[in-house]
């Protein structure tokens, strides 16, 4: 029972790290920082850090609780996107497909990030 408090804990944490990835782009795009190389950088290191706390937090199961985070990030970014479209913000790809799609990207470019981070986790 110990453990499974403690890979729930330690998935949670890094779900917790990025909602705030999620809520930091919202609040930098009302800001007009949105879509700027540096923030781009700043949103995937982010990302790759909540995945490898994940997976070094984790007592078993390391790498599916680390690689799991590429789902949660493509929900919470599709999700943000569309309530941001809906909300009348300028967004790419707002429509209802635009959700699909936008779920799509980030999830196939967060698995080469991911993956990166969940391995240096192991070690």
């Amino acid at each position: 029972m110990k453990q499974i408090k403690a890979l729930k804990r330690a998935w949670l944490i890094g779900a917790v790290i990025i909602v705030l990835i999620v809520a930091g782009d919202i609040l930098a795009r009302r800001a007009g920082l949105g879509g700027r190389e540096w923030m781009l950088y700043l949103v995937w290191g982010a990302f790759m850090v909540a995945v490898f706390v994940s997976t070094y937090l984790s007592p078993k199961h390391k790498l599916i609780v680390g690689m799991s985070h590429t789902l949660t990030v493509s929900l919470l970014f599709a999700l943000s996107n569309w309530i941001q479209s809906r909300m009348g913000a300028g967004v790419d790809l707002g429509d209802d497909k635009g959700f699909g799609v936008v779920f799509a990207l980030i999830y196939v470019t967060s698995f080469i990030p991911a993956l990166i981070a969940s391995v240096v986790g192991l070690l």
